[in-house]
């Protein structure tokens, strides 16, 4: 086969593609080539289908740059998550966190609606702060009031406001769910925090969490062949499902050992197996709010790793399940 070019010069519309693909200079780049969308499309397929030694350097090149921008911020978010769990006080991680849902709440909004005005983005984000706010003092009852408040905050809000929306309706759905989806559960990290031997139950979770992305990651590409929810996230598999939550059964119980030892490695087992399900349905609910809205990373916050609200997409829904658990003497 012959190639539309010498190996060099396919090397740098490459480089052209993959800068395009993330937003940067996408006509100025296609305009300076001198080449059209598909002429690139069509190089970038036959560069990954190469066999030959520029093929591999380049291979090697962006496989390493990928990397490398996975690994800096993951090994930053692992430094400072656990100085948050184990160093800083609970009002100062009281304080991350507020900041953390602030920030994972403008990428939700970016994501699902067109607030007009900065002024009325602000008041939204604020009214749908309320429930972690009120976590404060680490209070579930107070949460639960903070949520009601929220949800009221919003209805005024869009009454108020209402001339200004192009879909009143669809606005208050959306905040009404990012009150629950993002500020409440977010919240119940912080009632965690607040708990006896609560930085090892985060950690636990967290581990449980991880454990199960990367034991799913890795059976998933090695075994998987029937898809989980092929409508929703194509890359997740039934055997990477399964994979995943043997992974954060085994690291539940490789880290409760140390850190929780009265807690029977059994009943953590069986907990982490139920959280890790949980979480893989955190996963796909953020699935289909980027599938909705034609987006492929809530933000570019954590580099590699996407926005916040992608970090934090299983810890939302199996934060409260963990409290709950705990709470009511299960654990």
């Amino acid at each position: 086969m012959r190639l539309p070019g010498d190996p060099f010069e396919l090397s740098d519309q490459l480089s052209c593609v993959l800068s395009l693909s993330k937003g940067e200079g996408w006509n100025e780049g296609l305009y300076e080539s001198g080449r059209s969308l598909p002429e690139f499309t069509l190089h970038f397929h036959i560069l990954l289908s190469l066999s030959g030694r520029e093929d591999k350097c380049l291979s090697e090149r962006f496989f390493y740059r990928d990397i490398m921008e996975r690994l800096i911020p993951g090994l930053f978010m692992v430094v400072f998550w656990v100085l948050l769990l184990f160093v800083a006080p609970p009002f100062l991680f009281w304080c991350a966190l507020t900041i953390g849902t602030a920030i994972a709440l403008h990428e939700f909004f970016r994501m699902v609606d067109n607030i007009p005005g900065t002024g009325i983005f602000i008041l939204t984000v604020l009214t749908c702060l309320i429930p972690i706010l009120a976590a404060d003092d680490g209070k579930p009852s107070e949460v639960l009031i903070g949520g009601y408040l929220a949800l009221l905050g919003l209805v005024v809000l869009t009454i108020f406001f209402y001339t200004h929306f192009t879909d009143a309706l669809a606005f208050l759905i959306h905040s009404g769910f990012a009150v629950f989806y993002v500020s409440l559960c977010s919240a119940f990290l912080v009632l965690l925090r607040y708990l006896e031997d609560g930085s090892c139950w985060l950690l636990v979770l967290t581990a449980i969490t991880a454990g199960s992305d990367t034991g799913a990651y890795y059976t998933g590409r090695a075994f998987g062949k029937k898809k989980l929810c092929p409508s929703i996230s194509p890359g997740k598999t039934i055997n990477g499902a399964i994979g995943g939550i043997l992974a954060a059964m085994v690291s539940a119980c490789l880290l409760g050992t140390f850190l929780l030892p009265e807690v029977s490695c059994l009943g953590l087992a069986l907990v982490a197996g139920l959280l890790a399900l949980v979480g893989i349905a955190g996963d796909l609910a953020e699935s289909i709010i980027k599938r909705g809205t034609g987006i492929k990373d809530s933000g570019t916050l954590l580099g590699g790793h996407g926005g916040l609200l992608d970090r934090m997409d299983s810890l939302l829904l199996t934060a409260p399940l963990l409290y709950l658990l705990i709470f009511s003497g299960v654990l």
